[in-house]
């Protein structure tokens, strides 16, 4: 059987976010999450990067990082079981369909392209910057 990783928008951001920087800024600044969880979300990022043909699902909700059972994610009851803004605006921004399955090579792609086209990271940035859609 294919391991599917689910990602839902704003997992999708903070992939980018790690992609291009230090796993560990990114991790510092969210000690919320707590060592181990963001141990599995690291390790996640990581089997991303580095295998270009690992099948990612977008999805609205609930995630794989969301819904990890050694460690989940313990701001899941506060935000995880909504279907946010930045989700949205990092599925529409990276130009993600909801329910596709993308390689891990085409999610990282499509990162870049958003990168390459607005000289920006994540969508979550982008709007922070300029605050208008």
């Amino acid at each position: 059987m294919v391991e599917v990783l689910t990602l839902r928008g704003h997992h999708v951001a903070n992939l980018a976010w790690n992609y291009f920087n230090s796993f560990a800024d990114f991790f510092q600044e969210n000690e919320e999450y707590g060592k181990e969880f963001s141990r599995v979300v690291e390790s996640s990022y990581k089997k991303v990067i580095s295998s270009p043909e690992l099948e990612v699902r977008i999805v609205k909700g609930l995630d794989s990082l969301c819904e990890e059972s050694s460690s989940p994610c313990p701001l899941r009851e506060a935000f995880c079981l909504k279907d946010g803004f930045k989700d949205r605006l990092c599925i529409e921004k990276y130009d993600l369909v909801p329910g596709r399955v993308y390689s891990a090579k085409e999610l990282l792609d499509k990162i870049e392209g958003f990168r390459r086209d607005t000289g920006f990271i994540t969508p979550i940035e982008w709007f922070d910057k300029s605050g208008s859609l």
